[in-house]
């Protein structure tokens, strides 16, 4: 298991809390991930764009709400393990004979649909050099994300002084839940679990429902 398991799994747990749906309403964590290691070789270390695909661990709301952290942070491990080569060729199989057909335009992943009902996705880019990145005029001294207009959807990055081993998470969130976590109450149940609240910086962003 590791840290990044289980900063999820606490993400996890505060945003379902936040959500507070019915104890026995499912509640399901899209991962995504890059599936470069997983594909036994097949995509090029060299290769410039998304590889991605994603799972969907879930359990009700009361787990999620009762169960330890660790015992979250373990389903979240095992979810990670399902990005297996065999279900990789799978999905790319099924997008290759749908660009065949000419239906590819049409094809999207749901998970962000299911992020309006019962889903909170994660990315997690922590690994990627964004500080370390120079395109002839020096390194960046900040790295932003562009607005995400996709409610209960989390990135997590790196930050400046990456040696620290800090996090910068950046949540969308509907407009009551950015005002609820405002709150002290609220702002300190992110912090349970760290040293200190200036490792776990935190960004909001307003997530308006979409217009018909």
């Amino acid at each position: 298991m590791s840290t990044n398991d289980a900063l999820t799994a606490h993400l996890w747990k505060v945003l379902g809390a936040l959500r507070d749906r019915p104890d026995t309403s499912e509640e399901r964590l899209g991962l995504i991930a890059d599936f470069r290691s997983f594909a036994g070789g097949a995509v090029p270390d060299d290769y410039w764009g998304n590889a991605v695909t994603n799972t969907r661990p879930g359990m009700s709301a009361a787990a999620l709400r009762s169960r330890p952290l660790g015992e979250v942070a373990t389903t979240v491990r095992a979810s990670h393990a399902e990005n297996t080569e065999e279900r990789i060729r799978e999905e790319v199989a099924l997008l290759r004979a749908e660009r065949d057909a000419g239906r590819i335009k049409r094809v999207m992943t749901t998970m962000a649909l299911d992020s309006f009902d019962s889903t909170i996705a994660i990315n997690n880019w922590s690994k990627l050099p964004f500080y370390g990145i120079d395109f002839g005029q020096g390194t960046p001294f900040w790295y932003d994300f562009t607005s995400m207009v996709v409610p209960w959807t989390v990135y997590i990055a790196p930050t400046p002084a990456t040696e620290d081993g800090a996090r910068d998470v950046h949540m969308a969130l509907p407009r009551a839940g950015i005002r609820a976590l405002q709150e002290p109450s609220w702002a300190g149940r992110f912090h349970r679990n760290a040293d200190s609240a200036q490792a776990f910086p935190l960004t909001f962003m307003d997530a308006a429902p979409p217009r018909p």
